[in-house]
Order: C-alpha cells, then sequence, then structure tokens
C-alpha cells in the first residue's frame, strides 16, 4: 500500500510504529483528538526528528478539524519541548503560507489550530499522568501581561498509565508494553538479549507483532536502546553537574551576604564606638566647666562607661 509518508532521517521506533500503519495512526489521531475518522486514506502525514506530524484532510487537501498535530517522543524529561514544537510549527506554517503568498495581504490568513503533544515513557516520574509545558517558562523576563504563550502537553505513555487513551489506540499501547518489558527484563540480562526476549514473547502473544516481524533486525540494531540509556545516563550526570554549580553559586552567594552583614556589623559597632567617645568628650568638657576636679571625673566616668579607661583618659589628659 502506498502511504503519504515523508522520510527524513533514521527513525525512532516510536515512528517504525506508526509510518506504515495509517489506520493505527489513524486510532493515534482520534485517540488524542477524541475524534471518529473511519477514512484513514485522509490522514497525512510527516515524519520529524522523533515525531510526526500529523492532519486529516479532504480529497481537496483541505485540513479536516482544523487541526495541526504535531506527536513526539520523549524518553526524557525536557522542559525545552515547548520551545522546540513551536519551531517546528512555525516551519510548518510557513509552508503553508508560502504557498498562497498572502502574509502581506490585508485578508486575515486563517491558520489550523496547533496541537502539540509529548509521549513521555521515561524512568523519570514527570510528576502525573499529564503535564503542560510552557513556552513563557523559558521567557528571561516575565510577561506582566501574559500576552503570549505557546504549550506543549505531555502525556505519559509509561504502560499503566492513561490507560483510557492506551485502551484507545492498540498499538500505542502495545509499543508501551514493549519498551516496559525491555526495561523489566534489561535489569537481569544483557540489554540485546532482553530485547530479542521480549520480542519473541510479544510475537507470541500477539503485541505489536506486525511491528516486530516487520522490523525485527532493524529495532535490534537502532540506536534507540543505547540511546534511552546513554541519554539518561548523559541526563544524571549533566543534572548532578548543574546541581553542583547551583550549590556552588548559592554557598558563594551566602558566603558574599555572610560578608557583607559583617561589614555591615563592623561599621555599626565604628559608628556606636565615635558616637560613645564623643559622648565622653563631651561629658568631661561639661564636667570641667562645673570646676570637678580631674580624680572625680575620672571615677564618675568610669560607673557611666566602665572599660572605657583609655577613651576616658585621653580626654582628661
Amino acid at each position: 500500500m502506498q502511504n503519504d509518508v515523508t522520510r527524513n532521517h533514521k527513525d525512532s521506533l516510536f515512528q517504525l510504529a506508526f509510518r506504515d500503519n495509517k489506520e493505527a495512526a489513524l486510532s493515534l489521531y482520534n485517540a488524542v483528538n477524541g475524534s471518529h475518522h473511519t477514512d484513514a486514506s485522509k490522514l497525512k502525514f510527516e515524519l520529524l526528528d522523533r515525531g510526526i506530524f500529523m492532519r486529516m484532510e479532504n480529497d481537496n487537501g483541505f485540513i479536516l478539524d482544523q487541526v495541526l498535530g504535531l506527536y513526539e517522543h520523549q524518553s526524557t524529561l525536557n522542559p525545552n519541548m515547548p520551545l522546540r514544537g513551536f519551531l517546528y510549527c512555525a516551519d510548518i506554517y510557513k509552508g503553508m503560507i508560502d504557498r498562497h503568498r498572502l502574509l502581506y495581504g490585508r485578508k486575515l490568513i486563517k491558520i489550523p489550530l496547533p496541537q502539540y503533544i509529548v509521549f513521555y515513557n521515561g524512568v523519570q516520574d514527570m510528576g502525573g499522568e499529564r503535564k503542560l509545558l510552557r513556552l513563557s517558562d523559558a521567557f528571561e523576563k516575565e510577561d506582566p501581561n501574559h500576552g503570549y504563550e505557546w504549550t506543549a502537553e505531555m502525556i505519559n505513555i509509561n504502560y499503566g498509565h492513561n490507560e483510557e487513551l492506551l485502551n484507545s489506540c492498540k498499538l500505542l499501547k502495545d509499543y508501551s508494553y514493549f519498551v516496559q518489558k525491555v526495561r523489566d527484563y534489561a535489569c537481569d540480562m544483557e540489554r540485546h538479549d532482553a530485547i530479542m526476549k521480549v520480542i519473541d514473547e510479544c510475537i507470541e502473544a500477539d503485541i505489536f507483532k506486525e511491528v516486530l516481524q516487520k522490523y525485527r533486525e532493524e529495532i535490534l540494531r537502532m540506536s534507540f536502546w543505547e540511546f534511552d540509556e546513554e541519554e539518561y545516563k548523559e541526563y544524571l550526570i549533566s543534572e548532578e553537574r548543574e546541581n553542583t554549580e547551583r550549590e556552588r553559586k548559592r554557598a558563594d552567594e551566602a558566603e558574599a551576604r555572610a560578608d557583607e552583614a559583617e561589614a555591615r556589623a563592623d561599621e555599626a559597632e565604628a559608628k556606636a564606638e565615635r558616637v560613645r567617645e564623643e559622648a565622653i568628650r563631651n561629658t568631661i568638657a561639661a564636667m570641667r566647666e562645673a570646676n570637678i576636679d580631674n580624680e572625680t571625673i575620672r571615677t564618675k566616668m568610669l560607673v557611666i562607661y566602665p572599660a572605657c579607661d583609655n577613651i576616658v583618659d585621653k580626654y582628661l589628659e
């Protein structure tokens, strides 16, 4: 069967699952959008870097539902996904507008609603079943009017999560199960052996069967597994490095605050010393004007200012 798929790079496992199965891709589209389309021939999609761009078109190329869907897979938590999706969709919109050359016209150009979904199946806790990532979190300066926003909806597709969604798309559920079983077995055996074992078991159980039979050798060779493991290790190292840097920065800031507080305390103490000395000088001058002898002045001053004999003697000379 001829598929309307544009291949731009080496496919990921996620893309292998859907690239040659338009019925399954339509099932994914319907599951995400809550739609009920049945004609898979109207589904157009393009493979992107670890993602799939999909839309439903009629025979004239008109986008049905007015939704521009971009679905991407991630196995690590990445706060930059909103920016990534924004750039993806900007390119897609640009291609749509260039065809009509109406950008500088007086008529408002209508564009389909962007929908950016990130399917997450990493080992780190994403903090819930679904999470909305906002581009505004990356702005160096907060927008007081909150006038611009772009979001990426991250959906946890690890096996056992978001069951309603997974049950609506069997291939997505099979994919989730396959990845989880590989992880489970890889705890006790070599990863390559774990993949082979899970492939055999899943084929026997009619889980992910068509994909595994068709792409068995490619799945065994593909860099997805190394990527999954190595990127996670790299992520941990990077996080540790960033945590260390943050702790060092906090320590430097705390030390700077302590130094500043110490300097203020020294300044306050010096000021208090100057005020005390001025008071002693003025009091001694007043006593002398009253014809009080130095010995009496000294005795009285040390009662008022104990431990200040040096200053008292200085002004009695």
